[in-house]
C-alpha cells in the first residue's frame, strides 16, 4: 500500500499472475506495460464463483469473538502466537485466507490471524 500505482484495472479484465508475496499478486501486461502488485482479494481464478453472476459474501467487518482465541503472527496454526483474545470481544476482519481471518485493530493493538471456527458475525443486540 506504499508503493505509488501504476494503473488502474477495470473490473472484469483479465490478467497474467507470474508471482505471488504474501497476499500480493505480481501481474504483468501482455503489451509490456510495467509489472505491479495487486491484493489477492481483488481476483479470482477465471471460471471461478467470484468471477460468475453471484459474488461470495464479503468477509470483512466487525466479528464476535466466540471462545479464547490465539491470534497469530500468519494465517496458519504453524505460526507464532501474538496476543490472547478473550471470548465476547469485537474484532476487525480485513481480509480471508482460507479459513484464517486477518484481524487488524482499530486502536493500535497487533495484527494478526484467528480461525473463522472462533468468531461470528457481530451483530448489534
Amino acid at each position: 500500500m506504499s508503493y505509488p500505482v501504476v494503473t488502474t484495472l477495470p473490473k472484469g479484465i483479465k490478467i497474467d499472475v507470474v508471482g505471488r508475496q504474501g497476499y500480493w499478486l505480481k501481474v504483468e501486461s501482455k503489451h509490456g506495460g510495467a509489472p505491479g502488485y495487486i491484493d489477492e482479494q481483488f481476483a479470482a481464478p477465471e471460471g471461478s464463483p467470484q468471477n460468475s453472476t453471484t459474488t461470495k459474501p464479503q468477509l470483512t467487518g466487525a466479528y464476535r469473538t466466540l471462545v479464547d482465541v490465539d491470534l497469530r503472527q500468519g494465517p496458519g496454526a504453524k505460526y507464532p502466537v501474538v496476543a490472547r483474545l478473550p471470548s465476547g470481544i469485537k474484532v476487525n476482519v480485513v481480509r480471508a485466507e482460507g479459513d484464517w481471518l486477518r484481524v487488524e485493530s482499530k486502536h493500535g493493538g497487533k495484527p494478526g490471524y484467528l480461525e473463522t471456527r472462533f468468531v461470528e458475525r457481530w451483530t448489534e443486540n
